[in-house]
């Protein structure tokens, strides 16, 4: 009986540090992962120096190779705004315009899109 309780608490360690390794390779990918989806906004900002409809092709590009990317909407919505207030605000009402269109179930991108053309008309 001692043989069997000590052959099944081996396997039991052995399955614990199988679960582990895996559990821990499948967080390290996800890390991964979520890195690059998160950068989107980040390669927009550091390609600023591109026309907006070239932007708005990569972003396309970007949002095709990652179809899944949490904080997207907010983390767009802030590019909008960066544009809006460093003083374009036509760069900044297409970005408003692609996230309506991306997100047009969100009260959010419609306010943006608002408050930019608001700040066009004062302008």
């Amino acid at each position: 009986m001692n043989m069997n309780f000590s052959s099944f608490r081996y396997w039991s360690y052995i399955m614990v540090l199988v679960i582990m390794a895996s559990c821990n390779s499948q967080a390290q990918n996800d890390s991964e992962r979520n890195q690059s989806i998160q950068a989107i906004p980040a390669i927009l900002t550091d390609n600023n120096s591109l026309p907006i409809s070239e932007r708005i092709a990569l972003y396309h590009k970007l949002k095709k190779e990652n179809p899944i990317v949490p904080n997207l909407e907010e983390e767009m919505n802030m590019y909008g705004y960066n544009l809006l207030w460093d003083g374009k605000e036509m760069e900044a009402l297409e970005v408003f315009k692609l996230l309506v269109a991306e997100f047009h179930d969100s009260a959010n991108t419609y306010d943006s899109l608002g408050r930019c053309l608001h700040k066009c008309i004062i302008v």
